[in-house]
């Protein structure tokens, strides 16, 4: 029934999605606001993994720097919204039957991958968390605040982020794993 639900959200926010291309004007863009959002909320993802010794700074660098160039600091969120950010991604990690956040944290925090961990659900996980991210800056073009070319820039740079992160072993030893773009 979960898995129902999940593909026939999915299925609506594609077709939603095609037709606000088609629809939706570009007018005022404010896609820098919008990126600092999605770079915070990695960030804070990424923050508390290095907290919890599941990720090193650099992997976490690594991971945000696909956003905002290091030198750029995004906005900062309520310490409301940045638990219920850690909470949600790690939920959407745990989606996945049989797994629970604590024992997928555990086995990132000993090397894993968030792939690994995920399993044959990986992809369907990374769609998850692409669309959490993306869906701000979905809704603002489809209100016309940001360009169809902005929306793509951020979405991509969104994509390369998540996908960083889905694919970094973890563990606090402060190895970058840099790997291939998938197609």
């Amino acid at each position: 029934m979960k898995r129902a639900l999940r593909l026939l959200t999915a299925f609506a926010v594609g077709l939603l999605a095609i037709t606000a291309m088609a629809v939706a004007p570009a007018q005022a863009a404010d896609e820098s606001k919008l990126r600092e959002k999605a770079h915070a909320r990695i960030a804070v993802i990424m923050e508390d993994a290095v907290l919890n010794g599941i990720y090193s700074q650099a992997q976490s660098d690594y991971v945000t720097s696909a956003l905002l160039p290091v030198s750029v600091d995004p906005r900062q969120l309520s310490a409301r919204v940045e638990e219920r950010t850690v909470d949600n991604f790690w939920d959407r990690i745990a989606d996945v039957p049989g797994l629970s956040v604590g024992a997928a944290r555990g086995r990132v925090a000993n090397g894993a991958t968030l792939r690994f961990v995920t399993g044959d659900e990986s992809d369907s996980v990374q769609r998850s968390i692409r669309n959490w991210l993306v869906s701000p800056a979905f809704r603002a073009y489809i209100e016309g605040e940001i360009s169809l070319v902005e929306f793509n820039g951020l979405r991509d740079d969104i994509d390369r982020s998540v996908d960083r992160l889905m694919r970094q072993a973890g563990g606090s030893d402060g190895k970058v794993v840099v790997s291939p773009r998938r197609n």
